[in-house]
């Protein structure tokens, strides 16, 4: 009966994730594009392009703090998918800069801890197979590479819009699988002000934040910028879709291998390895200018991402105190995502405005290998935070 029940939750697990990364990969590669669109400069998109970025540094923790204290996840995760839907259909229309920034400021705070949750929620299910995570998130790599081609698919008929109509699907759909999921056991765990002083004593922690910064600057910025990129080099919408595809397939294959990856190496080494794979990325793009050879590039994206990805998830597993999976990810993800796409977003559109998409490339290149640096900084830390 137990072994039914687990098989039954990491089905829906399975299901979840493909669900919530096909929204995120409707809308995340997609929203600079959509902004040009609408006709706004690159120094406006910067701004309204950071604003996801900024909230899941400002408002992600926050939810995932509410929903750890508390131990409310099973409330949490369905209301912040479900209020962010009316307000990525609120993009829909023409509107002034105020108005979009002010929805999508919206749309941003509740998309904020979604992520963050999701991740949390794997682990949890998943409890001492957590080392099983990254075969969860390949079906989230799958569901993103799914929504994309989807995504260029329709975008070729209509406009970049049809993106926002698309996240609003795959999130209802996420919500309804939430429902028939169980609250994961409640435990005994640390207070929040415990586990505080106790992460951020830690310099092996405080490392791994750090080298997530520069890493989430990287790789932020062809994230953000790479659609309009493709369309300045001549890609139409099919080739762009099938290119953005291209690099969320090759994700999977890295997701399933992590765990063995990680049993023969260390999280520092694997993560050194996804770097410098994530500099000589945004190296190539500032050499090939032929929008038929961009695929080529963008099957680094399972070396740069992925791997770091799931390595850095299975990190903070091994690093925060029992009950608290929903804040460590948050946190990571706070400085991955969100602070790493505020200098991605921002300063990256402010480069590409002025030295055009090969001076931001180069700028993401040392970016990565300044992360590089600081993993060899040694240290003197050699267990973990016990659980």
């Amino acid at each position: 009966m137990k072994n039914t029940l687990m098989n039954r939750e990491r089905f829906y697990l399975l299901v979840l994730f493909f669900l919530f990364y096909a929204g995120a990969g409707s809308v995340e590669p997609m929203l600079s594009l959509i902004f040009q669109d609408k006709g706004f400069p690159l120094e406006q998109i910067s701004i309204l392009a950071v604003l996801p970025r900024l909230m899941i540094f400002f408002a992600g923790p926050l939810w995932a703090g509410l929903a750890d204290s508390l131990r409310i996840h099973k409330l949490i995760f369905p209301l912040t998918m479900a209020l962010s839907i009316p307000f990525a259909l609120g993009m829909l229309p023409d509107m002034s800069y105020g108005w979009l920034f002010l929805v999508t400021l919206l749309f941003s705070i509740s998309f904020a801890p979604v992520r963050s949750l999701c991740d949390g929620m794997a682990v949890s299910v998943l409890n001492d197979q957590s080392h099983e995570y990254g075969r969860i998130r390949a079906w989230g790599a799958m569901g993103y590479a799914f929504a994309t081609l989807v995504v260029g698919f329709f975008a070729e008929r209509y406009d970049s819009r049809v993106a926002l109509v698309l996240y609003s699907i795959f999130m209802l759909s996420a919500i309804v699988v939430t429902t028939r999921m169980k609250s994961p056991p409640q435990e005994e765990i640390v207070s929040f002000k415990v586990f505080s002083k106790k992460i951020f004593r830690s310099w092996r922690w405080i490392k791994f934040l750090l080298i997530a910064f520069l890493a989430g600057t990287s790789i932020n910025m062809v994230v953000t910028y790479l659609a309009i990129y493709l369309k300045d080099i001549g890609t139409n919408s099919a080739l762009m879709g099938f290119s953005l595809s291209v690099a969320s397939l090759s994700a999977i294959p890295f997701f399933f291998l992590a765990p063995l990856v990680l049993k023969k190496n260390s999280p520092l080494s694997v993560m050194q390895f996804s770097l410098i794979a994530l500099a000589l990325r945004c190296f190539l793009y500032t050499r090939v200018t032929n929008p038929a050879l961009i695929p080529l590039v963008q099957l680094l994206h399972g070396l740069s991402f992925s791997l770091f990805w799931a390595t850095g998830v299975l990190y903070v597993k091994q690093l925060v105190p029992q009950g608290f999976d929903a804040s460590g990810q948050s946190i990571f993800v706070a400085l991955y995502f969100e602070l790493g796409g505020v200098a991605g977003g921002f300063i990256g559109g402010m480069v590409f405005a002025n030295q055009g998409a090969r001076g931001m490339f180069i700028f993401g290149m040392m970016a990565a290998l300044i992360g590089l640096l600081v993993s060899l900084i040694p240290s003197s830390e050699t267990r973990s935070i016990p659980h």
